[in-house]
């Protein structure tokens, strides 16, 4: 309380890309998805989109914005298709679209059998997948989500991926705040990365990868180029400049993270 988050704070989103916003935790990731899905106006400043202010939209703002926060903030009372129905509601979505979205949600999430159930009473592991179901209920031109994997065990975060993928159009602009990098590293084609509220990082990630190579290497093959290592039950894995000549490699975002906040190399 009375400290101050993203103070003289830009940032700008390309259409279409899949953004991994990193950092630790208390660096304002949180604040930021918030306030762009319009759920929290700050103090100064402004979030556009297409050139034009959220807010100046009001609550039309949010049909173009899916908001998947940390907290879920179901309505243990009501069954799912309900669920589903007061947000599309809320989107201003009728008519027969309303019953065929909610259909290709559930066939999309594999929920088709709690459709009519209880949302108290569902399994604990469905619930991250019923939010993510009403983040994408009216096909939003942006999708923000807060630590979306978090508490889900390892096959159940391959299916999360798999669902997003599947459910992106190419118009579709993606913001993924999370300190699991492993978990979107496939997904992502932007990286932001913040540190006490300064903006490290904003690129693509073929901008990274054309100019830093991850590699790994023996300790016999450690040299004056090696710019970041760590070690590795391989040997060591580096970020070294990458040279023209050679080919580009793999992000590795975890690494790349790590380096960028202790100031071994920047962007």
């Amino acid at each position: 309380k009375g400290k101050k988050v993203l103070d003289d704070f830009s940032l700008k989103a390309p259409d279409g890309v899949i953004l991994a916003l990193l950092g630790e935790d208390k660096e304002g990731k949180s604040t930021l998805l918030k306030a762009a899905s319009g759920g929290e106006k700050p103090e100064t400043g402004d979030i556009y989109i297409d050139g034009i202010s959220i807010y100046e939209t009001g609550e039309n703002a949010y049909c173009n914005f899916g908001y998947m926060s940390k907290e879920y903030g179901f309505y243990s009372l009501l069954k799912v298709e309900e669920y589903y129905e007061l947000f599309l509601a809320l989107y201003k979505v009728g008519g027969r679209y309303r019953s065929r979205r909610i259909e290709e949600v559930l066939e999309l999430l594999d929920m088709k059998e709690y459709e009519g159930a209880f949302i108290g009473e569902l399994p604990a592991e469905t619930l991250p997948f019923l939010y993510l179901g009403k983040a994408i209920l009216q096909e939003p031109e942006w999708l923000l989500m807060d630590e979306p994997t978090n508490g889900l065990d390892i096959p159940s975060k391959a299916t999360f991926r798999q669902v997003v993928a599947k459910n992106l159009s190419d118009d579709t602009t993606l913001i993924i705040s999370t300190h699991q990098v492993h978990d979107v590293e496939q997904l992502i084609d932007h990286v932001v990365i913040l540190d006490q509220s300064r903006l490290l990082c904003d690129a693509s990630v073929g901008e990274i990868t054309q100019r830093y190579s991850f590699e790994t290497r023996q300790a016999n093959e450690m040299s004056n180029d090696v710019l970041y290592a760590e070690p590795s039950l391989q040997g060591n894995n580096v970020i070294v400049p990458h040279a023209a000549n050679e080919p580009e490699t793999q992000l590795n975002l975890e690494m790349f993270f790590s380096a960028v906040t202790l100031g071994k190399i920047q962007m």
